[in-house]
């Protein structure tokens, strides 16, 4: 019922071909076999190295970053984006992750909505925040969702 590929870049590490064109059939036939079989797929993707302000130090996630090829974004219903400031001399900063919703294909309410989760070191798991003391790069609290 649901099958998790972590992560779909692997399939083409050290293709002789072009990744991109791989990358497109792939997510085509992916997205053909979870319609006729009638499952759940959760796709990991690597991110291309943005413009701008790293992943690694917070930079937010669009869907022209996952790696490779917009077919990921383009057969993709459901697509979240988690940003973290990995380098933040803040604890709390650090521990802190926007998951994003760049894409809701059932309805489309849901694109662009935030939530913030927290990182409890003692137990290794993400807790919902009830907000986030930290602004976004465009200076504005994103929207929190549970």
């Amino acid at each position: 019922k649901y099958l998790f590929l972590d992560h779909i870049t692997a399939l083409v590490t050290g293709h002789d071909g072009d990744e991109r064109r791989e990358l497109d059939r792939i997510m085509t036939d992916l997205a053909s076999m979870v319609r006729e079989l009638k499952f759940t797929l959760f796709l990991i993707s690597h991110l291309s190295t943005p413009d701008g302000k790293p992943h690694e130090e917070g930079g937010r996630v669009m869907l022209k970053h996952f790696r490779g090829s917009r077919a990921i974004g383009q057969w993709s219903s459901f697509v979240v984006g988690l940003e973290r400031n990995q380098q933040d001399v803040d604890t709390e900063a650090r521990h802190t992750t926007t998951l994003r919703i760049l894409k809701d294909r059932y309805t489309g309410r849901s694109t662009g909505e935030c939530m913030y989760l927290g990182y409890a070191p003692e137990t290794g798991r993400l807790t919902p925040k009830d907000n986030c003391p930290f602004q976004d790069e465009t200076g504005g609290e994103s929207n929190v969702i549970f």
